[in-house]
């Protein structure tokens, strides 16, 4: 458009302070040194730099995104309690706490007409553990004799089936669903997640250059933690570790181009992405004082307003990959995903084996007593 002819000198840096002075290197430094004239590639806008070189024309945004696949609703949450609303555990709480109370009422009843072996006298406690069996689809020790008895037993047993029905129905279908908890940053943090960036000067440095506390947290809390080579990373690794899980990677087109081609078509449904950088625009800079500025801006700004830039660069930029059919897939559980039932069954089993050991201890100590007398 502008007739002439170029003769790129190609660099492997955008442009920053050589051991923290006010010479530059990359593009920038040639910019700086008179080397070239313009930049063919768009620089982020900072303020060091106004004082070296002009900014000639916006062409695109850098859009950098942390992306990672949304994870199982057991990964940040106790799927078990889920089910059901706490309206609903209270309620079948204080039903079988009545249901408890009426069935050693009418068991006691049926003791005091019938004083047989199969309807001996039952305590209070008893029929607390009775209800516990019936629960867990355990059953009883004593069955009913009497109507009422049975009544109520009978009515146990339809509430503690349709129950258990209902809770194992929805946790089939919660270990197959995903969490839509993280939205932001910050909850991206506060995750099990771990998190890396892309091997470049840019993402390196930005903390020096921000003011935000919740990125600066970011990169001390969450990346310089890590190893360089893990916190920092070539994108092909970072991609790799996310079908993993539990993995963040904060990439941009290449990262798309690879995901595009490597991942299945249920793994981009489940790709989502937290900005840390707000919409940046880059722009192609000039040499100081160039007097080329001018007409470099008027072309750049018509190209952008006419939509060529636009379409160029989602031509030859590889975009985030779209979601088609809106499909999951299925995921094998994993033993985290029962481990909450995994601890109860621990806990109980320890507890179980202090009391047989205080058990044992007391019927000794009964035993050595009697023995004195």
């Amino acid at each position: 458009m502008l007739n002439f002819r170029t003769n790129v000198t190609p660099m492997n840096s955008w442009g920053f302070p050589v051991n923290n002075t006010t010479n530059y290197d990359g593009v920038i430094g040639l910019l700086q040194r008179g080397e070239i004239e313009v930049s063919s590639v768009g620089l982020l806008h900072k303020t060091a730099r106004m004082d070296i070189v002009d900014y000639a024309g916006e062409t695109v945004c850098y859009e950098g995104t942390f992306l990672f696949l949304k994870p199982s609703l057991s990964d940040v949450s106790n799927i078990y309690t889920l089910p059901f609303s706490r309206a609903v555990w209270v309620t079948y709480l204080v039903t079988m706490i009545v249901f408890s109370y009426a069935l050693y009422v009418t068991q006691r009843t049926e003791s005091g007409i019938d004083d047989s072996e199969a309807t001996r006298p039952l305590s209070l406690t008893d029929s607390f553990f009775t209800i516990i069996g019936i629960i867990c689809q355990e059953g009883s020790t004593r069955d009913p004799r009497s109507l009422s008895s049975r009544i109520i037993f009978l009515s146990l047993l339809m509430l503690s089936l349709f129950l258990t029905t209902s809770y194992s129905a929805i946790i089939v279908s919660l270990l197959q669903t995903t969490s839509t908890a993280i939205n932001s940053l910050k909850d991206l943090m506060n995750s099990p997640y771990t998190l890396s960036m892309n091997d470049v000067v840019t993402n390196m440095n930005y903390v020096n250059e921000t003011t935000d506390t919740e990125i600066k947290d970011l990169y001390f809390k969450h990346l310089f933690t890590q190893p360089h080579h893990e916190a920092f990373t070539k994108s092909a690794v970072g991609v790799a570790k996310m079908r993993k899980g539990l993995y963040a990677y904060h990439g941009d087109a290449d990262a798309f181009k690879i995901i595009s081609e490597t991942y299945d078509e249920y793994e981009k449904c489940r790709l989502k992405d937290i900005k840390m950088f707000s919409t940046v625009q880059l722009a192609l800079a000039v040499k100081k004082g160039s007097p080329f500025k001018e007409h470099i801006r008027q072309r750049a700004r018509w190209l952008k307003e006419s939509g060529i830039s636009d379409r160029e660069y989602k031509y030859w930029i590889v975009q985030k990959p779209k979601c088609h059919g809106n499909v999951e897939g299925f995921n094998s559980v994993r033993l985290q995903d029962f481990y909450p039932a995994l601890l109860v069954f621990a806990y109980g089993l320890v507890l179980a084996v202090g009391i047989l050991i205080l058990e044992l201890l007391y019927q000794k100590l009964l035993s050595l007593k009697y023995r004195r007398y």
